[in-house]
């Protein structure tokens, strides 16, 4: 993440980026850096683990309380969710 992005767990193994300043579209480009850092298998005390992850980026709309923001947000993960659990 970019220094002034800051980051928040959100529940048991949730998390929340909120990211300022990002360019009309660039969520994919965060999506795709977020996805990357979870590419490689940890391994540890002998055991592999491969780590998962969905993502759900939403652009705040003018206006727009946080909880809006991230009830979207939290949809869009769950669908990114039911994407991957379907290949």
């Amino acid at each position: 993440m970019r220094p002034d992005d800051v980051v928040g767990r959100w529940g048991g193994d949730e998390f929340v980026v909120v990211c300022s300043d990002v360019a009309p579209g660039g969520e994919g480009d965060l999506r795709d850096r977020l996805h990357s850092a979870f590419d490689e298998a940890i391994v540890l005390d002998g055991w592999k683990y491969e780590p998962s992850i969905s993502l759900g980026a939403v652009r705040a709309r003018a206006g727009e309380s946080a909880e809006d923001v991230l009830k979207r947000a939290d949809s869009a993960m769950y669908e990114a969710k039911r994407r991957r659990h379907r290949r």
